[in-house]
């Protein structure tokens, strides 16, 4: 069995979902890993957010009020460019709900996860992100 991924360094992660207890619980996993971790509760909020902070990640929900996660992917993109990580998720499969991680995808994101995932499977999005780990080909989850 492989050795568990751990985190080297601490990045700055805005996390973005209109969930609280998600949130709540992302947020205790990444400051464990010693991230800094900013929240937002919609697409709305993460923009105001990420004017006025130095972020070097930005893991975001896609379906979202007020500004779902798809918006969001196109102003980050808009106001930080092409350089900005970020690592869409979305718990649509099984709800009916279409999957819009391959959306997300053609927008550029750095990774998309599907929830639930895993604290490993967040560890490696995020070191594979800021360049931790070589990238693999983009693949659903």
């Amino acid at each position: 069995m492989g050795e568990a991924v751990r985190p080297t360094v601490g990045v700055t992660i805005l996390l973005v979902d209109d969930d609280e207890a998600v949130r709540q619980g992302t947020r205790r996993l990444l400051e464990a890993d010693g991230h800094r971790v900013l929240e937002a509760a919609d697409g709305a909020e993460a923009v105001k957010a990420i004017r006025g902070e130095s972020i070097d990640l930005v893991l975001t929900d896609l379906y979202m009020p007020n500004m779902d996660g798809i918006e969001l992917v196109r102003q980050l993109r808009q106001i930080r460019g092409p350089n900005l990580k970020i690592i869409a998720i979305s718990g649509a499969e099984g709800t009916g709900y279409p999957d819009m991680r391959p959306i997300a995808a053609a927008l550029g994101v750095t990774a998309t996860l599907g929830k639930p995932f895993t604290r490993e499977e967040l560890r490696h999005a995020i070191m594979q992100a800021v360049g931790l780990l070589p990238q693999t080909p983009r693949r659903q989850q």
